[in-house]
């Protein structure tokens, strides 16, 4: 587990200046999501902010998983 978290970390030192605006476009988007269910402006672009969410999700997910990732 520790040389999991390690590689992680690693990962993350690694990221540019675009990775970390996914990486906040996700957490973002999710946010907006989450907040979604208590309007009903943002419940009709949930849709188009569910995609957002996912395309910036996988970003980072392969940028840490197979780009910086260091065996």
């Amino acid at each position: 587990m520790q040389q999991f978290i390690n590689n992680i970390m690693n990962s993350a030192s690694k990221y540019t200046v675009w990775d970390f605006a996914f990486f906040k476009t996700a957490l973002l988007t999710l946010g907006i999501i989450i907040g979604a269910q208590f309007s009903k402006l943002f419940k009709k672009l949930a849709p188009l902010l569910w995609i957002i969410y996912i395309l910036c999700y996988i970003w980072i997910a392969y940028k840490t998983f197979v780009e910086y990732w260091e065996d």
